[in-house]
C-alpha cells in the first residue's frame, strides 16, 4: 500500500485558495480532505492519501518538467526504511513547478514536505523516475501498489 503524506505552513499573510492549488499541483484532492492545525503564529496544512493515484500527478510533473533522470538521483538519496522525504518550492508548486529543495529554508515562504510510504518504495521511485537512455526515458509497464 502506498500512502502519500503533504505538509505545509499557512502563514497570516498567505492566501488559503493559494495554498489549496499548491497542494493541488501535488495531489487531486477536494479541500475538504486538508486538514488544519491551528498553532500560535501560523496554521499547518496536512494531507495524507492512500494508493497509487497519489503519485499520478508526481508522475506527470516530472515528465513534463523533463526532470525525471535529476529527480530519480535526488529522491534515490532520500530513500530512509520505507519512505522517500523531500522538500518542493512552495512558490515553484504553485506555478505547478516541481523545485526540490535540500533545506527548509531554501525556499522563502517555507517548503512543502512530502512522504511517500511503500512496503516497496524502490518500486515507487522506479515507477515516478525510470532511468533514461540518451536522454529518453525508459518507462517501466507497472505501477506499484
Amino acid at each position: 500500500m502506498i500512502k502519500t503524506y503533504i505538509k505545509l505552513i499557512f502563514y497570516p499573510t498567505e492566501n488559503y485558495d493559494k495554498l489549496v492549488q499548491v497542494i493541488n499541483n501535488i495531489v487531486d484532492i477536494s479541500r475538504d480532505a486538508i486538514e488544519v492545525d491551528e498553532k500560535k503564529y501560523y496554521k499547518v496544512l496536512r494531507v495524507e492519501i492512500e494508493g497509487n493515484e497519489s503519485l499520478r500527478m508526481i508522475y506527470d510533473g516530472l515528465r513534463k518538467q523533463q526532470i525525471v533522470e535529476s529527480a530519480r538521483h535526488f529522491l534515490l538519496n532520500k530513500i530512509k526504511d520505507d519512505k522517500v522525504e523531500f522538500l518542493l518550492n512552495k512558490q515553484a508548486l504553485f506555478m505547478g513547478k516541481y523545485h526540490f529543495c535540500d533545506r527548509p529554508n531554501e525556499s522563502s515562504m517555507g517548503p512543502v514536505w512530502v512522504e511517500i510510504e511503500s512496503n516497496n518504495i524502490e518500486s515507487v521511485i522506479e515507477y515516478l523516475t525510470p532511468p533514461t537512455k540518451d536522454g529518453k526515458i525508459l518507462e517501466v509497464d507497472y505501477v506499484p501498489k
